[in-house]
């Protein structure tokens, strides 16, 4: 396998590595590559601090997981032959070769990063492969005088030499008969690329002053980076230049990669930092754009955020997964139904009227713009395993809800698969409809002022009924698990939600996956014993996952926080 495939896909996974948490180490790696770059770069990487990654990654519950040992268990009890193991050894001693690798660590022990050109319009055409890649340049700093001859030697090719060019002497590497590699390193600065003039204008730029660094869209990222990162332990640092990229797909020969360049207009930018506090990694987003040239569908969504989430009062401590979303925007889903076929959205819309005996603009009209579910237990009905949840969606127009509601009951009635049954909760009425035996199998609804609800069990809506239940305010059980923080967050949050807790969805789900397993193996003849017990181990090393975003007009900010479980340790997987 090829070594320089292997240092690509070092880059590019440890970005996912670090989801997972390393001891604090060296500081982060500033800057310094901006001064080699023109300010029309379209993106940059920025990997901090891979050696102490490659010294705590094994520790830790997803290093545990990919370790060899345990995939070996995993891939022997599936049935995968001999050569896939020594295929999945490959590619895990070549990763864990070249993070170990002393020449590897003087260059990218501290950062690394990854930068994008712009490519040339018409070989790009030709062959987007080779252009893209020519495209590349890769930095690393050392302390370390002349590394990159040894560095190359030792993980790259034996095949190394000289080359000038335009007065530069560069470090040749031959990786194989189809690829070299150009490498120059000058006062601590190491840059490769496949493009030795790529090399040769970055130290022109250096040279020169001003380029990316001096750039506006840049400058806003760095803000941004700063912003989120002031006292926290920094892992990753992204750019990227959406004007430039636009401009790519505009100019494309293919119609659909046109079409695509539509919808980025108005967008500038997007810069995205990781960073790690105690038990607490967070990565978060920043979208630039100018709002009044973002293309119509586009600003559309921005006519849907909320002021307040309607369900905060669902998402309760023993909350398993809870998703909101505030996206039902009636021109939106109006003009992307039409969009899609004219006629189509004139006979959906008849049928409609036909079903409901309203219009499709109305149906559209009154409900949204929130919706969304919540889990909070897994039961087991006697034949499966079943996930107890509530559906919801906001009501914007009550006299339709109230139509399209009874009409729903009435199509239920017309199937005759069950016989509808209701209950009055203080001054509301459940209506439910038993599948089978057990309340989970309950199909049961219920339409309030500002929300409809459907949930498997009526017992599940009741909550939404009882006068204290104040449907905008977290309860105080999952407040103090999410702490301040991410209390803040979820509550101001405009757009989207998402809260998990994977480490107690694991204690719920276990009889469910050994039901799974029991079942694959009875059909299949395949046991996945190892496979569940890694995954549940992996599930029981994180307490809180949540993701949220706000839109607002100059930006939009999105945010994913993994908040380590209490008991989760090295221990990982052991009995």
């Amino acid at each position: 396998m090829k070594k320089l495939l292997i240092l690509a896909l070092l880059l590019l996974g440890a970005a996912g590595a670090a989801f997972y948490f390393m001891r604090s180490s060296s500081p982060a790696a500033a800057d310094y590559y901006a001064d080699y770059l023109p300010e029309n770069t379209l993106a940059t990487a920025s990997f901090v601090d891979l050696q102490g990654l490659s010294e705590t990654f094994p520790a830790t519950s997803l290093g545990h997981f990919v370790a060899k040992p345990t995939v070996h268990r995993i891939l022997g009890e599936i049935g995968v032959p001999p050569q896939g193991l020594k295929e999945y050894d490959d590619v895990y001693d070549g990763l864990a070769g070249v993070m170990t690798n002393p020449a590897f660590r003087q260059v990218f022990g501290d950062d690394a990063v990854v930068a994008v050109l712009p490519p040339d319009v018409e070989l790009l055409r030709k062959d987007p492969e080779k252009e893209l890649k020519k495209s590349l340049l890769v930095f690393g700093t050392s302390s370390v005088a002349g590394p990159l001859d040894s560095f190359a030697r030792l993980v790259m090719s034996k095949n190394v030499g000289k080359e000038t060019v335009e007065g530069l002497e560069l470090t040749r590497i031959e990786v194989d008969d189809n690829d070299v590699v150009y490498g120059y390193a000058k006062k601590g600065v190491v840059i490769l690329s496949y493009a030795p003039a790529n090399i040769v204008r970055a130290m022109q730029q250096k040279e020169a002053g001003s380029g990316l660094r001096e750039f506006a869209f840049f400058t806003a990222a760095k803000g941004f980076w700063t912003k989120k990162a002031a006292t926290q332990r920094i892992y990753t640092r992204s750019y990227v230049n959406f004007t430039r990229i636009r401009s790519l797909f505009s100019e494309s020969m293919n119609p659909q990669e046109r079409e695509i360049g539509k919808y980025l207009q108005g967008f500038k930018s997007m810069s995205s930092v990781m960073v790690e506090d105690h038990d607490t990694l967070e990565m978060s987003t920043q979208l630039e754009y100018t709002f009044d040239e973002l293309h119509p569908w586009v600003r559309d969504q921005y006519k849907a955020v909320s002021k307040q989430n309607y369900s905060l009062g669902l998402l309760s401590n023993k909350s398993l997964v809870y998703y909101w979303v505030s996206l039902l925007n009636k021109d939106y889903l109006k003009n992307l139904l039409a969009a899609a076929n004219e006629d189509q959205y004139k006979q959906i819309d008849s049928q409609v009227r036909k079903e409901l005996g309203v219009s499709l603009d109305e149906c559209i009209a009154a409900v949204g713009p929130q919706l969304g579910l919540v889990v909070n237990d897994v039961v087991n009905t006697g034949l499966f395993p079943l996930p107890k949840a509530v559906f919801f969606l906001e009501v914007r127009d009550p006299a339709i809800a109230q139509k399209l509601f009874d009409t729903l009951r009435k199509r239920i009635a017309e199937r005759g698969f069950a016989t509808e049954q209701h209950e009055q909760v203080n001054g509301k009425t459940i209506y439910y409809w038993s599948i089978l035996p057990g309340e989970a199998t309950q199909l049961a609804l219920v339409l309030t002022d500002k929300m409809v609800y459907l949930a498997n069990g009526k017992a599940s809506l009741k909550l939404v009924l009882d006068p204290k239940y104040k449907q905008t305010e977290l309860p105080a059980g999952m407040a103090e698990t999410l702490g301040s923080d991410l209390v803040k967050s979820v509550k101001s949050s405009n757009y989207t939600t998402v809260v998990a807790r994977p480490a107690l969805l694991a204690t719920q789900v276990r009889e469910g996956i050994t039901w799974l397993a029991g079942m694959l193996e009875a059909t299949r003849g395949i046991t996945a014993e190892q496979l569940k017990k890694e995954i549940l181990s992996l599930m029981e090393s994180v307490d809180v996952v949540t993701a949220t975003s706000n839109i607002a007009r100059e930006h939009t900010v999105s945010s994913i926080v993994f908040q380590k479980a209490e008991a989760a340790d090295n221990t990982a997987g052991k009995e």
